[in-house]
């Protein structure tokens, strides 16, 4: 307990009142529509005496909770702190101290109409007045010990005995700095990569680290705070995350060798592994996506042992299902095949395969140093956003507003296009003329799926680039970029007035690089990645050129690399300057970086390409990287991955003026925003190529599908002591706070009958269905009902009962192969012979079927049986098959049809899809046909009916109360 009262809100809290001019506030101890508490927090760390006032309503129920804090460290510059602590034992405590730090007072808004009454304001606005900077102030509170028990005084006692004029040992962090155990620098903390404190120095010195999980609330009391929540939350992380690999890596597994265009591909089957933590509670160990790594191997029937280096393939698409796979980037096929001793026999035979990964610190370096940025002055137009305490105190910012350069004719015709480019519904409205008065420049906009997010945020930034602002647009996930860039490809094709729309997008190099073109200094320390984020990219030019070899033209028209081969190929360019090394720095003399990578792109096409000549390879590759640094200089909209945004192409050439134009100023949209570790989201506000010309930031997101990935232990064994705060994302925790928000209820994009679980299960039944919501399906697909009801009877909301057998994959990932060969045998015929009658690709099955899975290896046996018939019906392509997706990847995506299987057999066996965010995802993916494929959820096991029932299994029983469960043998 008293570790407890040491690092977190020491309990109880005692009544108290405080002692005013006029005598006593409140004046007596009983009901007066709120309780003043006085207690303390974050005595280990940043100690701090805690007033908490709690309104309770006319029950005496609580319904609000506001606090505001004296720190005993000089936590706003010399002075601040807490001087002439005394706490006498006729319960007088009495201190001076400058201005307070609060918290809850940005949720007054939602209870004052309702609750608040005059009694309750005056105790608000006198507190509001310990707020004030730059004032000092003598205290005085009476406490009330008696009204607590004689127990909970004693546990009290014993934390008052370690503060001034106490009995015991005085803490050692009173008189020092906030967070003295994490840095000795007043207001922040060393945020440098490798600079960080180790746990040894942790626990050095007079103030330790208590290593205890701490608590992560929605605000941050100080600077420091959030700097020492952000990095080390961060830092322990990424120490996981390296030592779990060093334990996978620890172990050989079992691998097979493919054809994958002119390389080979190496699918490999994990073996039994040590894993960090509680083994229980880690159902299937991911690789990190941008995992480089070397490998060796001997081949079946050969003693030659074969060294490789490779990369984990993102797209799989046209190879067995594995549990990872690498292109093998350092020897083609063909090499491999001469260093065999015999013929290699593909995708047969397996073999041990032994790994030696580098560790790519790129997403933790950006991390630090946008932790690093935040703590300094400069960006403090952004700390009271940070610190999320009291939002009245921040200033109003019209977005609106544009440079004088910019004509009235220009900013009228933009104004007019804005207002009428779509039917905007009032909310949609409410947003736009919302960012005349925004808090700070900062705008929130949540909405579930269907509501137009997407489509508003399109808007947004188009009209902002129309006015001549620099525009980014970042999501937390690859697959989320995508599909932003393939709907503005969409908006753009349709849209007349928007052909002269530029838009890039800028995908992470750090996966795609050759590991003979590494620094020294990296591969010394099979580790990619710093501070500088200067990893290497050449190798995504190569694919992109074989990409091209074996298509007319490419699949993504907006990639940067695939505009950097156009525009090399059409001689649009000229680029007359000196090539750059890794640091930036010129040398030589001054070439044609255009003609050199003609060239290039010319030989490797012919085939008479050595890349085993250096000089040459690097030649090529700089001018490459010169090349790619001039299209993105050049582009004023731009769309990437928050974990991309401190890339070295985006600070060495975005906003740049090397090749002429300017920068009026930057807007930053954050898609899927409530979704992303707060570190990432912050990452394009305050990187510093840019963060003075920043005018405005949109979140958009949904608070109530998926928080945060977090990758840090939780299971009995827990290493980050601040692994809740990897949980909570920015915008998420200022909504909660009272931060204004714009929300969206009314969506048109679900089929009324589909999105009527959500709303009531999920957002309390405020969602609308607008135009679109009760559409017929024969009049969207004419002909499709019937060609379902040859499967089952209905159109809309369907459980599909099919009896199997919920196995563990070696993985430990689930799997019910029943529900994969149902689909395949019995459903999928019949959606083939409807969507083979078409010939555009948007009216085939690719682009209008999804299947969404709970578990990788359920996405594994559904792509594994795709791609084993592509291989032996040559009839049949891509754009005959259904995409197929886990949870996380389908948020922010759509489908015609979507396809749920969770692997789930029994009500009892739900897995992580327990969560409700999960949930809620997985449900709202399809717009007129939903179809959830499993057991009959009865529960396995007797004392389960007094578990707490999750939303899938309340799902499929109140589809089988309306009769749309379909039982199959």
């Amino acid at each position: 307990m008293l570790l407890h009262n040491l690092t977190g809100i020491a309990q109880p809290a005692v009544p108290c009142q405080i002692e005013i001019a006029a005598g006593l506030l409140p004046p007596t101890i009983g009901n007066h529509g709120y309780e003043l508490k006085m207690t303390y927090n974050k005595l280990l760390l940043a100690p701090s005496v805690r007033l908490e006032c709690n309104f309770v309503d006319e029950q005496n129920e609580p319904y609000l909770t506001i606090a505001v804090e004296w720190h005993f460290n000089d936590y706003d510059g010399a002075s601040s702190g807490i001087t002439g602590y005394a706490h006498s034992a006729g319960g007088l405590l009495s201190f001076s101290a400058g201005p307070a730090t609060c918290s809850g007072f940005g949720r007054i808004a939602q209870y004052s109409s309702t609750h608040f009454k005059d009694a309750d304001w005056r105790i608000v606005s006198h507190l509001k007045t310990y707020l004030k900077r730059n004032v000092r102030r003598n205290l005085r509170f009476h406490l009330h010990d008696d009204l607590i028990s004689p127990m909970a005084r004693t546990e009290l006692n014993k934390v008052r005995d370690r503060l001034p004029g106490g009995t015991g040992p005085l803490l050692p962090t009173i008189d020092r700095v906030e967070y003295a155990a994490f840095g000795h620098e007043e207001l922040k903390i060393h945020s440098k990569k490798d600079g960080m404190r180790r746990p040894k120095q942790l626990m050095s010195g007079d103030v330790k680290h208590p290593m205890v999980p701490l608590r992560c609330s929605d605000t941050f009391a100080t600077i420091k705070e959030a700097g020492v929540q952000l990095a080390y939350a961060a830092t322990v992380r990424d120490a996981e995350s390296k030592e779990a690999l060093k334990l996978w890596a620890a172990t050989p597994h079992r691998g097979r060798l493919f054809a994958h265009s002119n390389f080979a591909a190496l699918g490999v089957r994990f073996g039994n592994f040590e894993k960090l933590g509680s083994i229980r509670d880690e159902l299937h160990y991911r690789l990190s996506r941008e995992l480089q790594t070397k490998m060796r191997f001997r081949l079946p029937g050969s003693d030659q042992e074969l060294r490789v280096e490779g990369f984990l393939m993102s797209n799989t698409s046209g190879l067995p299902a594995h549990d990872a796979i690498f292109l093998l980037t350092s020897k083609s096929l063909e090499v491999l095949s001469r260093c065999a001793d015999n013929p290699i026999s593909l995708g047969t035979e397996s073999f041990d395969v032994h790994f030696a990964p580098y560790y790519n610190s790129c997403t933790y370096a950006s991390q630090l140093d946008t932790v690093a940025r935040l703590q300094r002055q400069d960006s403090r137009r952004w700390h009271a956003i940070l610190l999320n305490q009291a939002h009245d105190l921040i200033p109003d910012v019209d977005l609106s507003v544009v440079d004088a350069s910019v004509s009235a004719e220009v900013k009228a015709k933009a104004d007019a296009w804005l207002l009428h480019w779509m039917d905007w519904n009032a909310e949609q409205l409410q947003v736009i003329n919302g960012i005349k008065k925004t808090k700070g420049g900062a705008v929130v906009v949540m909405g579930p799926a269907g509501t137009g997010k997407t489509l508003l945020q399109q808007a947004l930034a188009i009209y902002f680039w129309k006015l001549g602002y620099h525009i980014l647009v970042l999501a937390p996930a690859n697959s989320n970029a995508d599909h932003l860039a393939k709907q503005l490809d969409v908006v753009r094709a349709r849209d007349e007035a928007l052909q002269d729309l530029k838009f890039c997008r800028l995908y992470p190099g750090s996966r795609d690089f050759g590991f003979e073109l590494l620094e020294e200094r990296q591969a010394v320390k099979d580790r990619v990645g710093g501070s500088e984020n200067g990893v290497l990219s050449f190798h995504e030019f190569l694919v992109a050129l074989e990409e091209f070899k074996n298509s007319d033209w490419f699949n993504r028209p907006y990639g940067v690399v695939e505009i950097v081969v156009r525009m090399a190929l059409l001689r649009k360019f000229e680029l007359k300057q000196r090539l750059r090394d890794e640091r930036n720095v010129a040398y030589g003399v001054a070439v044609d970086s255009w003609a050199i990578l003609r060239d290039f792109i010319e030989a490797y096409q012919k085939g008479t390409f050595d890349p085993h000549g250096k000089d040459v390879v690097l030649r090529y590759r700089r001018a490459y990287q010169a090349c790619k640094g001039h299209i993105i200089s050049m582009s004023r909209f731009l769309v990437t991955t928050t974990g991309n945004v401190r890339s070295a192409e985006l600070l060495n050439y975005w906003t740049s003026h090397e090749y002429g134009g300017g920068c009026l100023g930057v807007m930053v949209f954050v898609d899927e925003a409530a979704k992303d570790v707060e570190a990432n989201v912050w990452g394009g506000i305050v990187c510093e190529t840019w963060a003075d010309l920043v005018k405005g930031v949109f979140f958009f997101g949904d608070d109530r599908q998926l928080k945060p990935t977090n990758t840090s232990s939780t299971g009995k064994v827990q290493f980050n002591a601040y692994s809740d705060r990897l949980d909570i994302a920015l915008p998420c925790r200022l909504v909660r706070e009272g931060f204004p928000c714009f929300r969206l209820l009314e969506q048109r994009r679900m089929h009324w009958v589909i999105a009527s679980f959500p709303n009531v299960n999920f957002y309390e039944g405020n969602l609308r269905d607008g135009p679109g919501a009760n559409s017929r399906l024969n009049d969207i697909k004419p002909g499709f009902r019937r060609q379902l009801s040859r499967i089952l009877a209905g159109q809309d909301g369907q459980a599909i009962e099919v009896k199997g057998e919920r196995r563990m994959a070696p993985s430990r990932s689930m799997l019910v192969q029943e529900h994969v060969d149902f689909f395949f045998d019995w459903i999928f015929p019949k959606l083939r012979e409807y969507f083979s009658q078409f010939t555009e690709k948007k009216d085939r099955m690719e682009d209008n079927v999804m299947i969404i899975c709970a578990y990788s290896a359920t996405l594994y046996a559904y792509r594994d049986r795709i791609n084993h018939m592509l291989a032996r019906d040559n009839t049949l392509t891509q754009a005959d098959m259904p995409r197929v997706l886990t949870v996380d990847a389908s948020q922010g995506d759509e489908s015609f049809m979507v396809f749920f299987d969770g692997s789930f057999q029994h009500g009892d066996m739900i897995g992580f899809m327990k969560d409700a965010g999960r949930a809620n995802v997985a449900v709202t993916r399809a717009k007129e046909v939903f179809w959830m494929i499993g057991g009959n959820m009865k529960y396995r096991f007797p004392d389960s009916r007094f578990k707490a029932e999750s939303h899938m299994k309340r799902y499929k029983m109140e589809i089988g109360a309306d009769g749309r469960s379909h039982r199959f043998s």
